[in-house]
């Protein structure tokens, strides 16, 4: 049974803060200046954003029911609630409809879940000691020298690297975005740029976003040394790296003494770091041995001439993850949960299919529903690992009943209790994946 305290005043003022704070938890700007961060006792530390995300992201998660708490509880409903419409940002129409609920229902239902989360945090920071700090730091009236001020570039780019995950991304799609974004900039110069595609595809899992503002960066910085001149974009690829080439040069040698060296390339360089890669800039007076390029000195270019960046970055491989469930919901919902990630999805109702297509295409790990009524999910788990060709293929069993030790012990290499959230699924996924590495690297 769930209480909620609804007499308390200062109790009633902290819920409306919560949950503004809840409805913008990705919003830096916002979280800065909520009173939670002082409330929290966050005021002084490096990150305060990210901090009361945290914190309250950790308290959501400290509502989590048992494993044997039964699937229809309403313990299970305030978490489920709570974990899908403020972690997972979904859409109160899709929460309704996964629990068969109409929309105001839903919202009803919402508002309880977030009044016991207010009660639990109410009570873990014993909060009513702390009410008057509730009054302080009001919106944009917030004192300058408070906590809530504006991020440093540190603070930012930690809040970045914490809060975008890898996705699987087109490098040349990428690129071609980055120079649309720039053409004002180059037109307004008189620079041109070249970026022809290279013979085949190139797709890698990579925080896009910050790849994206590097190459902003430095394009942005190159443009102004090279007036009326051209700058060429080029990549190379091997088995395990990537390396995007940023070359600038005058448009004629007589120009060459207006040109300027690449500098204030700080930013890029840490994005370029979030991503795993590095970022190398290369001045002809310096690094002579970098900026000769074979390729270059055929098409009668002076090296002697030009400045480089070039971007080094690791390439991931993307795993193909099989999901065997027959309710097409649930696979829609995996395929929504894997979208935007390193993960590729495939999916199929059939099991007897499911198992077919596993054979066919050895998928990197199989997701696998035990509660479909026409197959057994043990007995397809059984002609998983049968199948010789694919019997080494890890089998994560996901299902609503608690049968862990069973999915062990008849081969599975991993559970996961329905209903799974997004971070659930993708952590299981990481390990498995992560596991399989270790074991053929």
């Amino acid at each position: 049974m769930i209480e909620t305290n609804s007499d308390n005043p200062e109790l009633k003022l902290f819920r409306e803060h919560l949950r503004d704070a809840l409805n913008a938890l990705y919003d830096p700007r916002f979280l800065r200046k909520s009173p939670l961060v002082g409330l929290f006792g966050l005021s002084d530390g490096v990150d305060p954003v990210s901090s009361v995300r945290r914190t309250l992201t950790g308290a959501i998660e400290s509502l989590k029911p048992r494993a044997d708490t039964p699937s229809d509880s309403r313990t299970w409903r305030v978490y489920h609630i709570l974990r899908r419409r403020y972690v997972e940002q979904i859409t109160q129409r899709e929460v309704a409809s996964e629990l068969s609920l109409g929309v105001r229902q839903l919202q009803r239902e919402e508002k309880l879940a977030r009044e016991v989360l207010a009660d639990c945090l109410w009570r873990t920071y014993n909060l009513e000691d702390k009410v008057g700090l509730l009054q302080s730091n009001d919106g944009d009236a917030a004192d300058e020298s408070s906590a809530g001020q504006a991020l440093t570039r540190s603070q930012e780019i930690a809040w970045l690297k914490e809060s975008l995950q890898p996705e699987a991304t087109d490098i040349d799609t990428l690129l071609h975005d980055v120079i649309e974004t720039v053409q004002p900039l180059l037109d307004s110069s008189d620079v041109s740029i070249t970026c022809p595609d290279a013979e085949g595809p190139c797709r890698t899992a990579l925080q896009q976003a910050l790849l994206r503002q590097a190459l902003l960066d430095i394009l942005t910085s190159a443009i102004p040394c090279v007036p009326g001149g051209r700058i060429h974009i080029g990549r190379q690829i091997s088995d395990c790296q990537l390396c995007i080439i940023v070359r600038i040069e005058p448009g004629t040698p007589s120009s060459a003494a207006a040109m300027k060296p690449l500098e204030g390339l700080e930013t890029a360089s840490e994005l370029v770091r979030l991503c795993g890669g590095e970022l190398r800039v290369a001045r002809p007076e310096v690094d002579s041995e970098m900026v000769c390029n074979p390729e270059w000195a055929s098409q009668g270019i002076d090296q002697r001439l030009l400045g480089v960046a070039a971007v080094m970055l690791p390439i991931a491989q993307q795993p193909t993850i099989l999901f065997i469930d027959d309710n097409a919901d649930a696979l829609r919902l995996f395929q929504r949960y894997l979208s935007r990630t390193r993960f590729d999805f495939m999916g199929e109702e059939d099991p007897q299919r499911g198992v077919t297509m596993a054979a066919e295409l050895h998928p990197h790990i199989i997701v696998l529903d035990v509660m479909m009524p026409e197959h057994d999910g043990w007995r397809v788990l059984s002609d998983l690992k049968n199948r010789p060709e694919i019997q080494d293929v890890p089998v994560i069993i996901c299902s609503i009943l608690s049968q862990r030790d069973l999915a062990l012990a008849r081969g599975a290499a991993g559970f996961i209790r329905k209903p799974v959230s997004r971070q659930e699924l993708l952590d299981v996924l990481e390990r498995t994946s992560a596991r399989l590495s270790s074991e053929t690297g």
